[in-house]
């Protein structure tokens, strides 16, 4: 359950949100959840970097430890790395044995391609493709490695008959034979294999069989041998008569999937509609990992159909096809006797590209990794498929969920990526073991991760540090590199090569991805990993705390904590007494009780009556028997304010409350001080004319009675400031760390110091904020149906105004003199605070009167609009529209749109809607500010003007609620509309219906606004084929580009 969160910068300050922390859990399992993706936390991962110009791609040679960046004019560079700690350049001399008889120039020719492969048990080769500059001529050099010396000597070339469009090469370490193959211009395959014959290097040539139809592009990958085999009818019926002996359950399952003889024809049927996908890959197995000892070579071609064709490596023969359009199919499956449905195509699109790859955590032959098969068209659009067989039967590849865009903005083709002439540098790169995993990293507009954690495809978003807004592909070159690893982990590494602002390079030795796929976490469904930090205690509040003591790389946080504490009640199983004592005691309480009665017959005490009477109720003697058990504990709860530190989430100090004390909120804030007329001279003299704050942390809390008596509550307001002091003791180890020098320095402790507190008599503190007017910043102090206003002065809070809610107060938003106040009972009341007169003033109010949760605010331009979350998991967006007829001069808030939300929030928090040309950078500030003065700027004066909120929800989930300019949302709703009636839903149920506003059973009867956009429907747009995408988006006036450019914004404004 998720309740409160933070975020480790505060984004009305200007700043933006790298992560997002939630609150979650209870008790002993009690914790943080933190939202993240790769490459937005800290630089802690990163092992080394250097800046580099003009690199088109980068290779490893982990044999050689050889790292080899590709240039984009001419020539190639090249890193080495001997000690496994960094790398450096290095010279030809040093790494190539007789370098100066090599046929090719490593400063002036073009390296389209390195690879490695163990032609014999104990024997690497490095595989380098070279264009020659001089001779235009491409060739294929073969170059041994020495294992002492790590040096390449040439063995063997084979030329190519032209600079190839795609090449690609894979190599069979069991059968020692190495393949590849080159796709050119006239779409025409050549296909070779390499292998050590008399202890030579030896390029065979393979003839493909005639290609029907010219070719868009190659892949070549390793799968087992048996992956493409299928029984034959009479085992296939013989299977099935085994299977329908053993088990009928199986039997109506496989004939309500295969219903007629001719079980493959039927299954084409099946499969061709998008419904039975997933009911396919549910019923089927996916395929494991490859098994070294049954392995073989496949090289995939696609058509400019669409079609898709493998054939053996080793001889050249055809072993599966698909004659459906890979670009739009539902799935992809081998064609039998009976005529398969044709699909929509709609618009002609070809596959450019396409990678083979098994995906999962790399723990031996595991039921958890997957093949995979991913494809890019000339659109910009990706599709992913995974791969399932049934024992007998042809292997089928189902359609995976993929509603991530990808595709660029209009404006990032300022300066596209160029290539080695003709040849097309591939951005899917297929990893093996990254951090214990193998995936595929794509490298396209918008990067991404492709990993399997629990059995699923889930896709993961890869940011970028300072990268560049301007450029088409953002990160040049990806490669793994096992030959470094970082100290805390002896997982592989991976080097990458990212275009930073201002139309730089960096080149960067990334550790891993020990932030996602280690720890206790997760990779939810919605592209982003949740990791939990266990503390063993609920978690109420989070609050970061911006001081100078807290840093990017050890960030300070306050926690508001609550802890139970078991009291023992065993001193209550035995009352003291001997068997004597107890019968004397007895004898004694019936004496007393007896002369009671006798003196209130004859005095007539009746109106004492029930006096005594009680007494003799509570003081009767109840004689304890441990045969029926033992007087069982209780637990106390009780609160604390914990100062933690982010890195390693290790406790720095605890504060307890008193007894009976409840925090309810907490805040970090700054307020102005008092300042002498001498001392604003001497500011004002200097320039300077910004009033003196100072920072604070402040906590509002309640106390009840310990009995719970109906006693009227109150609260207390804490101010902690932040403090800094040196170790007491020297000889701690803990407390000295390494400066940059390496010299040992006496680390400070960092503590929170009790500054101010005071009462409130008027209820609990439940809401405490900031209100920043110019010349003076107040507190604002919600304490049950009251509104304070305080100032900082004389060092303690003075009251300087108020305001009367109605009933209890739960959350206050400030933005700039205005305030919203959040009444659980009453709605939501918009304030303005007049500095002058010093008093709050109503400005408008929701006279619906809903039990309201929480409540938030959205920008965009110089609009404004509050969106309130109420018990029946409902939210409206509210406006203050004085010109509005309904809002009787503008005395009431008019209600502009309403929504179902299906799950409640405590608590929503604003954060900045990212703009789709920077979404991908971890550094959003400075990618945002390097936007001015370029095509981007509009983008960059909306990302300034709008605000969204986001917001966790107690099932487990997050969420966004974003404002979208009108043009965009017309034609988003008008898409939502048809898309609710045209595709089918779960169950049947009705999305519109879900969606649906509930009413509170008090509301007064309202028009429903339906203006709020569903964006888990819209996102299904993305893995419809092309032609049902065309045919929803003719239906409303518009195009395809058009609609997916808006869900491109849309993704990047809920972008963490």
């Amino acid at each position: 359950t998720i309740n409160k969160s933070s975020s480790t910068e505060t984004a009305w300050k200007g700043k933006l949100a790298s992560e997002r922390i939630f609150c979650s859990g209870y008790g002993r399992e009690g914790g943080l959840s933190i939202l993240s993706t790769p490459g937005s936390s800290s630089s802690s991962c990163f092992l080394a970097e250097i800046d580099v110009a003009n690199v088109d791609d980068v290779f490893t040679l982990p044999t050689a430890k050889l790292t080899l960046l590709s240039r984009r004019d001419k020539g190639f560079l090249l890193l080495a790395s001997s000690s496994g700690d960094g790398i450096e350049e290095a010279a030809t001399a040093t790494l190539f044995s007789k370098s100066s008889s090599l046929p090719f120039d490593p400063s002036t020719d073009v390296l389209l391609s390195a690879s490695e492969a163990n032609l014999t048990a104990n024997k690497f080769y490095a595989f380098l493709t070279i264009k020659i500059s001089k001779s235009n001529e491409t060739s294929v050099f073969a170059f041994s490695i020495d294992s002492k010396t790590s040096k390449l000597a040439l063995v063997a070339t084979q030329p190519l008959k032209a600079t190839p469009k795609n090449l690609s090469l894979a190599s069979d370490a069991h059968r020692h034979c190495l393949g590849a193959a080159a796709l050119y211009d006239d779409r025409t395959v050549d296909l070779f294999k390499v292998e050590l014959k008399k202890s030579k290097v030896v390029f065979t040539p393979s003839k493909l069989p005639s290609l029907a139809q010219k070719s868009t592009a190659i892949y070549m990958f390793l799968q087992n041998d048996t992956l493409f085999e299928s029984s034959s009818p009479d085992s296939s019926a013989t299977t099935t008569t085994t299977t329908t002996t053993s088990s009928s359950d199986d039997s109506d399952d496989l004939n309500h999937l295969y219903r007629q003889s001719s079980e493959s024809a039927q299954t084409s049927d099946n499969l061709m509609d998008p419904a039975n996908v997933a009911a396919y890959s549910l019923s089927s197995v996916g395929i494991s990992d490859v098994n070294p000892a049954s392995s073989n070579l496949y090289l995939s071609v696609v058509s400019e159909t669409g079609s898709l064709s493998i054939y053996d490596v080793y001889d050249s023969s055809l072993v599966w096809s698909c004659e459906s359009n890979l670009a739009f199919s539902p799935c992809l499956l081998k064609p039998t006797t009976q005529k398969t449905p044709p699909t929509r195509n709609g618009t002609e699109a070809t596959v450019t590209e396409l990678a083979f790859f098994i995906a999962g955590a790399n723990v031996g032959y595991s039921e958890m990794r997957s093949l995979y098969v991913i494809m890019r068209t000339s659109l910009n659009d990706v599709s992913l498929y995974a791969g399932r067989k049934k024992p007998g039967r042809e292997v089928v590849f189902a359609k995976c969920n993929f509603s991530t865009v990808i595709r660029p903005v209009n404006e990032a083709k300022v300066h596209p990526s160029p290539h080695a002439g003709s040849f097309e540098r591939p951005k899917f790169k297929p990893f093996k073991n990254i951090s214990g995993h193998s995936g595929l990293f794509a490298a396209l507009a918008r990067p991404f991760w492709v990993l399997n954690e629990r059995g699923g495809a889930n896709v993961l978003p890869q940011k970028i540090r300072f990268a560049d807004h301007a450029c088409a592909f953002p990160i040049a070159g990806f490669a793994e590199c096992s030959f470094l690893s970082s100290p805390t982990s002896k997982a592989s590494s991976f080097v990458t090569v990212n275009e930073r602002v201002g139309g730089s390079q960096r080149f960067s030795v990334i550790g891993g991805l020990d932030e996602v796929l280690t720890g206790c976490g997760f990779i939810s469904t919605g592209g982003v990993h949740v990791k939990k930090i266990p503390l063993g205690v609920t978690v109420r509040d989070i609050e970061y705390i911006d001081h100078p003591t807290s840093t990017n790389e050890r960030p300070l946080y306050a926690l508001i904590v609550e802890l139970e504490d078991e009291i023992d009640m065993s001193g209550y199983d035995d009352d003291g007494f001997t068997d004597l004592e107890r019968y004397e005691h007895r004898k004694d309480k019936n004496f007393r009780r007896m002369e009671d009665v006798i003196d209130s017959d004859l005095r007539g005490h009746e109106d004492e009556f029930q006096d005594w009477a009680d007494t003799i109720k509570r003081t009767d003697y109840l004689e304890i028997n441990m045969d029926l058990g033992r007087c069982p504990n209780y637990s106390e709860k009780r609160h604390e304010l914990w100062l933690v530190e982010a890195k390693d989430w290790t406790v720095l100090s605890k504060y307890p409350m008193t007894k009976d004390e409840q925090c309810t909120t907490i805040k970090y804030i700054s307020l102005t001080e008092d300042e002498t007329e001498q001392e604003k001279a001497e500011k004002y003299a200097q320039g300077n004319y910004a009033p003196s704050t100072r920072a604070f942390l402040a906590v509002g809390t309640a106390q009840v009675d310990s009995d719970g008596d109906e006693t009227p509550a109150i609260g207390r307001i804490l101010l902690y400031e932040v403090v800094e002091s040196k170790a007491e003791s020297s000889e701690d180890k803990e407390t000295k760390i390494e400066d940059e020098e390496g010299k040992k320095k006496q680390k400070k402790i960092v503590s929170l110091s009790l500054v101010h507190e005071k009462e409130s008599r008027l209820g609990p503190v439940s809401a405490i904020n900031a209100l920043d007017c110019g010349s003076s910043i107040y507190l604002i102090v919600g304490a049950g149906s009251q509104i304070s206003m305080e100032a900082w002065q004389m060092d303690r809070l003075t009251q300087v105004g108020f305001y009367h809610a109605m009933q209890h107060v739960i959350s206050i938003e400030v933005i700039r003199s205005y305030i919203v106040l959040v009444d659980a009972y009453e709605g939501i009341r918009f304030l303005i605070w007049k500095d002058h007169d010093k008093t709050l003033n109503l400005i408008s109010r929701d006279y619906s009167l809903l039990p309201v949760f929480s409540a938030g605010m959205l920008t965009l331009g110089n609009g404004l609009a509050f969106v309130s979350h109420d018990e029946r998991e409902n939210f409206r967006v509210l406006q203050y529209a004085p010109n509005d007829a309904e809002s009787d001069g503008g005395a009431r808030l008019i209600v502009k749109a309403d929504f179902h939300m299906g799950c409640s929030a405590v608590q929503f928090s604003s954060h900045y809607c990212v703009p789709p040309a920077i979404s991908y950078s971890a550094n959003t500030t400075v990618s945002f500010a390097s936007m001015k003065g370029t095509p981007f700027e509009a983008q960059a004066r909306e990302m300034e003007e709008t605000f969204g909120l986001c917001f966790g929800t107690t099932d487990g989930g997050f969420s966004c609620v974003v404002p979208l300019p009108t043009m965009i949302f017309t034609r988003l709703q008008a898409l939502q509309n048809i898309m609710s009636n045209a595709l089918s839903s779960p169950a049947a149920c009705s999305t519109r219906g879900w969606r649906h506003y509930r009413r509170y059973h008090m509301q007064v009867i309202e028009p429903v606004k339906k203006k709020v956009l569903d964006t888990d429907l819209l996102l299904r747009f993305m893995n419809l084929e092309q032609g049902v995408q065309e045919e929803l988006c003719a239906a409303g006036g518009t195009t395809v580009d058009v609609i997916k450019d808006h869900l491109l914004l849309l993704s990047s404004y809920c972008t963490i």
